[in-house]
């Protein structure tokens, strides 16, 4: 299982539709196919061992999108899938990685940039196995040998996949989906988050019938597709889609506090408002656009933090909640849905610093660069999320005046801490706790290890800028005297 979110998983983030001819799509793939030499080694390996081989999954329903990726294939195999992965393996020098032995699933990873996953066929034909899959749109198939041999290869469509992909319908295969895996009533929301598809009301009615049955999911695996889910551009609108099926509150039952079974409306304003935010800061700060790009691109975690964020710091917010409320409802949910420590932390860090930052606005000069820096030495990184944070609640509660003044504040904390505060601290002070043995004598201890946390203060808020200065501010600001001087 992949810990992280999948670098493989395709986020089409904007609402779409199959718009060319389904020919013209199926003739451009199988072209591209037959064009690369380790699919016609896949070809001649298969005629070799009869060993009928489909190509299913997402990289079917994504070449309606026009998304053609052979570089990225699941194959469902009809035979001894593990030795045949293998052998495969072996004739393009490529790696062998087995996923579940007990599935019978393996990938080959070829050159570090191409990766074909061979699964064992369910049932005994294809219709068979596209039965089992969770939703229409990813219950279609091509033949292999025909993507080799013919100029447009058959699609196997037997539950209207592409009908429901024309339509935007999010729809289960049969029934018992959500009974063979539950984490599917997860998937059914990120997939329509992901590509502006419509949970139709049955499928969501069979979401709330099952609801208990995610008890029966690792973890790990629920943590992996809110994360998906909470990195698309529309995951603010399908998580209060779960708040009414009751999933949301199932997956985290500490926003459901004091009984309450829906967050408030500003809640969701709010949480709208960064999501746009986050998914188009040039629309919002135009001209520090780039750095909050930078910054969100720099950790895939950082945007889906930020929304769990939001959404936790509504609970903190509520009449009678305790400052830290948020904080420890949020550590609860974070280390049972198995977060990483350092993803935990960033949130910790968003949720008890919010307030922080508006108490920043007004300030300028050395008294801004102060608070700025002191922000930095608790936060760390997490300073440009608390702006981002604050920042949807601001487009949700000010007027455009008081919107102005805050992207202005953003602009000058952002400049502060890229061109002053973070380049002073990665390089070495112009006062060492050397310096401090060698020229005033000073043993370690606490007196010593306040005047350099100060002198680091003093340096960053520029009140010396040479090494002689910072003695002198020493000097004057401790009032001692350089050995050479008594």
């Amino acid at each position: 299982m992949v810990s992280q979110m999948d670098s493989r998983e395709k986020h089409t983030e904007a609402v779409k539709h199959p718009s060319k001819p389904v020919k013209t799509l199926l003739k451009a793939f199988a072209k591209q196919l037959r064009a690369q030499e380790i699919y016609q080694t896949l070809w001649r390996l298969a005629q070799q061992e009869k060993t009928p081989l489909y190509l299913v999954g997402g990289v079917v329903r994504d070449l309606f999108f026009d998304q053609l990726s052979p570089a990225d294939l699941d194959l469902a195999v009809s035979g001894e899938t593990l030795a045949f992965a293998a052998t495969y393996a072996r004739l393009i020098k490529g790696r062998y990685v087995l996923l579940d032995a007990v599935e019978q699933t393996a990938r080959v990873v070829y050159r570090k940039r191409m990766f074909i996953d061979f699964t064992r066929l369910r049932g005994a034909s294809i219709e068979e196995d596209l039965q089992e899959r969770d939703f229409t749109i990813n219950a279609m198939a091509l033949p292999f040998a025909e993507c080799m041999t013919s100029d447009v290869p058959r699609l196997i469509d037997p539950y209207g996949g592409k009908s429901d992909l024309e339509q935007g319908i999010i729809r289960t295969v049969s029934p018992r989906s959500m009974i063979t895996d539950p984490l599917r009533m997860v998937r059914a929301y990120r997939f329509a988050a992901q590509f502006g598809f419509t949970i139709l009301p049955e499928t969501e009615a069979e979401i709330k019938k099952h609801l208990s049955r995610l008890q029966d999911v690792s973890t790990e695996r629920i943590h992996d597709e809110i994360l998906k889910l909470l990195a698309t551009n529309r995951a603010s609108a399908l998580l209060a889609q779960m708040t009414r099926s009751g999933l949301l509150f199932t997956i985290f039952p500490e926003l459901k506090r004091l009984g309450e079974s829906q967050l408030s409306e500003k809640a969701w304003a709010v949480l709208s408002n960064l999501e746009a935010i986050l998914h188009n800061p040039a629309a919002y700060c135009d001209s520090r656009a780039e750095q909050i790009q930078r910054y969100l691109i720099d950790n895939p975690h950082r945007i889906p933090l930020l929304k769990l964020a939001s959404l936790f710091s509504s609970v903190g917010e509520r009449e009678g909640a305790a400052p830290q409320e948020s904080v420890a409802l949020w550590e609860a949910a974070g280390e049972r849905l198995r977060f990483s420590k350092a993803d935990v932390r960033f949130v910790h860090l968003l949720l008890r610093y919010r307030t922080a930052v508006q108490q920043l606005l007004g300030l300028e000069g050395k008294a801004l660069t102060q608070e700025v820096y002191a922000l930095f030495k608790e936060a760390g990184p997490a300073v440009i999320g608390l702006l981002l944070l604050v920042m949807g609640k601001v487009w949700t509660d000010y007027s455009e005046k008081e919107k102005e003044r805050f992207i202005y504040f953003v602009e000058q904390c952002i400049d502060l801490l890229d061109t002053w505060i973070i380049p002073t601290l990665n390089r070495p002070r112009l006062l060492s706790g050397h310096d401090l043995q060698q020229i005033f004598g000073l043993p370690p201890g606490p007196a010593f290890s306040q005047i350099l946390q100060e002198a680091e203060a003093a340096e960053i808020r520029r009140e010396f800028r040479t090494k002689a200065e910072a003695v002198a501010w020493v000097k004057t600001r401790f009032d001692l005297a350089p050995l050479a001087q008594r």
